[in-house]
């Protein structure tokens, strides 16, 4: 199958691009991941279950959505179940494995190379082998023993869709590997929760109008800061990763804590500070750090979910999201962070499914390296 490339689909000139269709796109794709025959989900619930050990592995925003799946997983199985996530890099490079393991493949586009060779090295250690991937993508990842698909393949180079409803087709894997584990109550609340999910995106995509305002109010933006906590640390970083994508300013995501061990030396008083805050986030915590970053003279954005301690009042701009088991918190909360970089680049006049092609500079940067 050839690989799909995003740099070879016609660009667009304006509003609305590629990346504004996969957004809006995104509840009928996660209704298409509940409504996916459920044997392969089972198969690689059994699959999980029956490990010693599961690692967890991808790149860039699969590897975000990987770490996203340890806490979904562990929700599901129990803090005993030995869950490990790595980057697909580094499991190409030294990974080992042997039939007590099961590996999850994240791999959106199904052809990167790293991605390809954690699963050759699995299937040769006989481990179970579980893919999550798109649609008419790559056949490399898909030798694995199960594969679990997440919808079609991305036209933006600034990958959105392919998070979400991979995350998706994670917590409805661990809904039945905690049903296969006997642990029902954890199951049938992450399940719950799943099943809301499509429609608490769509309500936050309704509200796309209050993200134009944001962009427009920090079009001059050039630096941003996001914090999270627990399983809204790789929110922090997907967020991060989508802002740099589409608009190349300069990004720094934090674990909460971490912010003041060092980095908060480095705030200069413009930069823009974005809080991610899910149900388990510390409410006095947050608020030390909002107060001192406050201090240094920076504008604070809240991302706040429903039923999370932290006062959103505490930050310059506050949206809500859905209450969900925080597990699965960065399913909703990435939602907004997708929206301001998207519109944060409109305002700025560049095209958000670029990624810089255009530049000769870049151009020749990516020629020297393949993925």
């Amino acid at each position: 199958m050839p690989k799909v490339d995003s740099s070879k689909v016609p660009p667009r000139a304006e509003h609305p691009y590629h990346m504004h269709d996969a957004m809006m796109a995104q509840p009928a794709a996660l209704e298409g991941v509940l409504a996916a025959p459920g044997d392969a989900f089972e198969r690689a619930a059994e699959a999980l279950t029956e490990a010693d050990r599961v690692w967890i592995t991808g790149m860039g925003t699969s590897l975000h959505a990987a770490t996203v799946g340890r806490y979904l997983l562990e929700h599901a199985l129990g803090t005993e179940a030995d869950l490990r996530v790595a980057s697909a890099f580094e499991l190409a490079v030294r990974g080992k494995f042997s039939k007590a393991d099961a590996v999850v493949v994240v791999s959106h586009r199904g052809w990167k190379r790293y991605a390809a060779r954690v699963v050759e090295l699995a299937k040769a250690g006989q481990a179970a082998t579980i893919s999550v991937t798109g649609k008419g993508g790559g056949d490399a990842v898909r030798a694995a023993s199960v594969v679990l698909e997440t919808c079609e393949q991305e036209k933006s180079a600034a990958h959105t869709i392919s998070y979400t409803t991979a995350i998706a087709v994670l917590a409805r894997t661990a809904v039945e590997a905690g049903r296969a584990a006997g642990r029902t109550s954890p199951a049938e609340a992450l399940s719950k929760d799943l099943n809301a999910a499509p429609k608490g995106v769509a309500g936050i995509l309704k509200k796309e109008g209050r993200f134009v305002a944001l962009a427009q109010d920090l079009a001059a933006t050039e630096s941003v800061v996001l914090l999270g906590t627990g399983p809204d640390v790789a929110t922090a970083r997907e967020g991060a990763l989508k802002i740099v994508e589409t608009s190349y300013v300069a990004v720094h995501p934090y674990e909460l804590e971490q912010v003041l061990h060092g980095p908060l030396a480095g705030l200069k008083g413009s930069e823009l500070v974005v809080h991610v805050a899910n149900g388990g986030t510390p409410a006095k915590r947050t608020a030390e750090a909002a107060t001192a970053i406050d201090a240094i003279g920076c504008r604070q954005l809240g991302v706040v979910q429903e039923g999370s301690p932290v006062d959103p009042d505490l930050f310059h701009w506050a949206f809500r999201t859905p209450k969900t088991v925080e597990a699965l918190a960065p399913l909703v909360n990435v939602v907004p962070l997708q929206l301001f970089s998207y519109y944060l680049a409109v305002q700025k006049g560049l095209d958000p499914d670029e990624a810089r092609r255009a530049d000769a500079k870049f151009r020749q940067a990516k020629s020297r390296f393949a993925l």
